[in-house]
């Protein structure tokens, strides 16, 4: 139940910060790539156009940016020097797992 709990105070967290919505909005825009930028798939036929290349820059650009954003917020305790308190009120496997899902 605790975890639960957990979860939920973490998720919010990351909601409120502008660099969570930003991801968000650029990994929802990256679709739009794959029609000008980015076309790996053959222009053969207009499914690899208009389907394959955004579905394919879209995939690609989301998992960089959410690998970056993930890399970033799991560091954001030992940065604010705050790991050893948080240690102490949350057991670390506890954490993990919350900071996993959230």
């Amino acid at each position: 139940m605790k975890t639960m709990r957990l979860f939920s105070v973490e998720l919010k967290r990351l909601l409120c910060g502008r660099l969570t919505w930003l991801v968000i909005f650029l990994t929802a825009a990256s679709p739009a790539a794959g029609l000008f930028f980015y076309k790996p798939m053959d222009e053969g036929t207009m499914n690899s156009v208009y389907v394959g290349n955004p579905a394919m820059a879209g995939g690609l650009a989301g998992a960089v940016l959410f690998a970056l954003f993930a890399i970033f917020e799991w560091d954001r305790v030992q940065r604010a020097q705050m790991d050893a308190l948080t240690q102490a009120a949350v057991p670390p496997l506890a954490l993990c797992l919350v900071r996993l899902f959230a």
